[in-house]
């Protein structure tokens, strides 16, 4: 259910997102318990994917899996645009 979906997104959310600036971010996004849209400029990619040059192919299938999650979450197909990752 809904507790093996949070720890899917966990999984890619690490796969992508440099842990450090994962810690500073958790500790600049909230001053006084409210969140700052500031924060979000201290997450970085991680450094394996920061420093590839991805080839066409990939970007053909990231931009592919971007348009079809982008258009389920319009559509509020939640479970489809979290399968289409």
């Amino acid at each position: 259910g809904v507790e093996g979906v949070y720890r899917f997104l966990g999984r890619v959310w690490r796969l992508f997102i440099d842990e450090d600036s994962e810690t500073e971010f958790e500790q600049s996004a909230t001053v006084a318990g409210a969140l700052f849209p500031e924060a979000l400029d201290t997450i970085r990619l991680s450094r394996a994917i920061a420093d590839a040059e991805p080839q066409p192919e990939q970007l053909k299938a990231l931009h592919a899996c971007i348009k079809k999650v982008t258009e389920d979450l319009d559509g509020m197909r939640f479970n489809t645009a979290i399968s289409a990752l």
